[in-house]
């Protein structure tokens, strides 16, 4: 696409499809469904983990340790 096509859009233009989407979380991307589950039931405990340390760390408890693979 060119100078001239680009600046002939309208910038107000909205797609008249639909992107497809996906089955699979980007997060897990296996196709080997014990191994999804397991990182799956990974994500979840990591997950929790981390949203248990951020509470108590927003009220004020600093010398709170985040799980491992926080950043």
């Amino acid at each position: 696409m060119g100078r001239t096509a680009v600046l002939a859009q309208d910038p107000r233009a909205t797609p008249t499809t639909r992107e497809p989407r996906r089955k699979l979380s980007p997060r897990i991307a296996t196709k080997n469904k014990e191994l999804r589950i397991a990182a799956l039931e990974r994500l979840a405990t990591f997950l929790q983990d981390y949203r248990a340390a951020f509470a108590r760390w927003s009220r004020g408890l600093h010398d709170v340790l985040f799980p491992f693979g926080t950043c």
